[in-house]
C-alpha cells in the first residue's frame, strides 16, 4: 500500500509541475519575460474577475497593454469553454497584475513567437 501512495504522489506531482509552465511572458516589444514578472503598480484581485475580451473595442474602460501571455497549454474544444484552462490563464494573469484579457486570434505582433500558440494581451484599467 505504502508503493501505491508513493506512486500517486509522483504522479500528481509530475502533473503540477507541468502545468503552470506553458504560460510565457512576452513584453510589447517582443521580448520574453522571466515567468516571475509582477506589475508592481497594481494591487491584486481575484482571478475569477479578470475578464476575457474577443475585441479591444468592445472594452468600455481606458486601459494600458501590459504583457503578452503565449501559450501552448492543451485545452478540450474551443478554449473560453475549458474551465480549467481558463482558471489556469485567469490565474496566470492574476499573478502579474492584469485586470483583463483580450485574445489575440491572429496574432503576428512578433517574429519569435511560435504560431502554434495561442495569445492574450494583458491589459490594467487606468484609473
Amino acid at each position: 500500500m505504502n508503493q501505491i501512495k508513493k506512486i500517486i504522489l509522483l504522479y500528481v506531482l509530475l502533473i503540477f509541475s507541468c502545468s503552470s509552465s506553458s504560460f510565457f511572458l512576452y513584453d510589447l516589444d517582443g521580448n520574453k519575460l522571466d515567468n516571475k514578472y509582477k506589475n508592481r503598480n497594481h494591487t491584486y484581485k481575484d482571478h475569477n474577475d479578470i475578464k476575457l475580451y474577443f475585441d479591444s473595442n468592445s472594452i468600455e474602460k481606458k486601459y494600458s497593454d501590459l504583457v503578452i501571455i503565449s501559450t501552448n497549454n492543451y485545452y478540450y474544444g474551443e478554449f473560453f469553454f475549458d474551465d480549467v484552462f481558463m482558471n489556469l490563464l485567469r490565474k496566470k494573469a492574476e499573478s502579474i497584475g492584469a485586470d483583463a484579457l483580450i485574445y489575440n486570434k491572429d496574432f503576428k505582433g512578433f517574429s519569435n513567437i511560435s504560431t502554434d500558440y495561442i495569445h492574450f494581451t494583458a491589459i490594467i484599467y487606468e484609473e
